[in-house]
């Protein structure tokens, strides 16, 4: 399970990526300075706050969605992003499995955690190039064509703070991946 410590530096790694795209503009000169400490950004430390709170309310969430299914006992929690996996199906164990840079095409349905089909694509994707959600990209090398896998997971580590046109915001999800 994700500690506390994890989950504060991915958060900041987080916000980190989205504050390093702003700017444009070369570096500012000195200021004079006045011997006083500047104020730590409030704003910033608020939302980082908010965030931790938001994703351990997740992970409790997440794990009470598991507990709750009939198949609870086939799930394993997957390390550091702390959603749970089931593999239903694990496809041709001879083939090759998914590797960094490869293009592989995959059926992903996404529900929320109250069964609400929120999105269903089947498309190729680039292994390695951030355009799965976290918790497939940590995991896919270890999956084989004609695998199908369900994995129930929290909001940082499916489709995040922004969500997506289909996907809100902060959502927990289900998702069923199929690699084909």
């Amino acid at each position: 399970m994700i500690d506390n410590r994890q989950l504060v530096c991915f958060l900041f790694v987080c916000l980190l990526l989205s504050a390093g795209g702003c700017g444009g503009r070369g570096p500012q000169r000195p200021s004079q300075r006045s011997g006083t400490k500047p104020e730590a950004d409030s704003a910033a430390l608020a939302l980082m706050e908010m965030n931790q709170r938001m994703a351990m309310a997740a992970d409790e969430e997440v794990l009470r969605y598991v507990q709750g299914r009939e198949d609870a006992e086939r799930f394993a929690q997957m390390p550091f992003s702390n959603a749970w996996m089931r593999i239903v199906e694990r496809g041709d164990e001879q083939s090759a499995s998914p590797q960094k840079d490869e293009t592989w095409r995959l059926h992903i349905k996404t529900y929320s955690l109250h069964g609400q089909l929120l999105l269903d694509t089947e498309q190729e994707y680039v292994i390695g190039r951030n355009e799965l959600p976290m918790c497939i990209e940590m995991n896919i090398n270890e999956w084989h064509r004609g695998a199908k896998v369900v994995i129930a997971t929290p909001w940082y580590a499916a489709y995040g703070m922004m969500g997506t046109e289909d996907v809100p915001a902060y959502e927990n999800v289900l998702l069923e991946i199929s690699i084909l």
